[in-house]
């Protein structure tokens, strides 16, 4: 009875004893971003084995992401991450609004002494100085030289850390042709790096083809080409063909049917605002002369193909033959080719 008693008791304090040492685990919060910019504040933490670090993202768009000393900007393989990934790996993300009261957490476990290294997988972000520590070393691999191997102060600075978080991609939708004529609607777009252009083809015969600034209706080399795309009047829906934006320059697209880029039927994305406009592609008199000529040749086609009419020459006429207006029409048809440079495709 006196054993049951003791051991009973000795059970009781060691629970105790064992309570208490779990309520000693601390949790320690960091901040992530927010208005103290690209930073995770404060940017280091020392913790024993059993604490937890508990990240508060707030607006803006970051990630935990664990990585090593050695590579302080790449994911650890097997690593903690506090988002997901979508397509390419700097798309992982927690999203917040700017005027956001309350934004998601992210928390780790410190399993043992070693040092533990955060970075943040947003574009230009951990470059920047947004990297954190927990239990980073007082001398040899320490906080300061892993910050400084970044090229900037170790606690970042949200007046000096450049701010170029990606945003999900957007789609920009253009109509070719249909009601609105030979245009593309809209005829230019400004889109962001990552964004998508989806061309929705209407009746007609139309193609998305990618030139230059200098040369506007000519295909430019090794540039994209939708093909002609035939739809008829009737039909409900067209086809498609998307284009990705993937940097920065100007995208100039025309239209490759006969006429149809001389007469105006170009497009744009992020055509600048001063120098080689959008506007000076579209006002130029190239647009104007060529539109006159190419109008006034396809007209004689269409009268040369009445076979049998007469023509006069020198006040005198004459009934020509079949051969002889076929003759004609392929030599009037050559004309077209070479003042065009389009090829001969027949409108649906």
């Amino acid at each position: 009875m006196l054993f049951k008693s003791i051991l009973t008791a000795s059970l009781a304090i060691l629970s105790s004893a064992l309570f208490a040492e779990a309520r000693k685990s601390k949790t320690h919060d960091v901040i992530v971003g927010g208005a103290a910019g690209l930073v995770y504040t404060p940017n280091q933490v020392h913790a024993k084995v059993g604490d937890y670090v508990k990240f508060h993202f707030q607006f803006k768009n970051h990630t935990v992401t664990q990585s090593s000393f050695d590579e302080p900007c790449e994911p650890l393989k097997g690593g903690f991450d506090s988002g997901f990934r979508l397509t390419m790996p700097l798309l992982s993300s927690m999203p917040v609004a700017m005027d956001a009261k309350k934004g998601p957490t992210f928390t780790i476990e410190v399993k043992d002494e070693n040092p533990i290294w955060v970075h943040c997988e947003q574009v230009d972000h951990c470059p920047s100085g947004m990297v954190f520590a927990v239990n980073a070393p007082k001398k040899g691999n320490t906080f300061k030289k892993s910050s400084q191997a970044l090229g900037q102060p170790p606690t970042g600075s949200p007046s000096t850390a450049r701010v170029n978080h990606r945003v999900p991609s957007k789609t920009h939708d253009v109509i070719v042709g249909g009601a609105a004529g030979l245009v593309y609607t809209p005829n230019q777009v400004h889109a962001e790096v990552g964004d998508h252009v989806k061309f929705h083809f209407q009746f007609k015969n139309h193609t998305v083809t990618q030139s230059s600034f200098d040369e506007p209706c000519e295909p430019l080399k090794g540039g994209f080409d939708s093909g002609f795309m035939p739809v008829a009047m009737d039909a409900k829906k067209g086809p498609t063909f998307t284009i990705e934006v993937k940097d920065e320059n100007p995208i100039w697209v025309h239209c490759e049917q006969v006429d149809h880029c001389p007469s105006g039927m170009v497009f744009a994305v992020n055509a600048p605002k001063k120098g080689n406009t959008f506007k000076k592609v579209s006002d130029s008199h190239f647009f104007r002369k060529f539109t006159v000529l190419t109008t006034f040749l396809l007209q004689f086609l269409k009268a040369a193909k009445k076979s049998g009419k007469d023509e006069y020459h020198d006040g005198g006429s004459y009934k020509r033959s079949d051969e002889d207006a076929e003759e004609d029409i392929e030599e009037k048809r050559s004309l077209l080719s070479r003042i065009t440079g389009k090829r001969d495709v027949v409108e649906a």
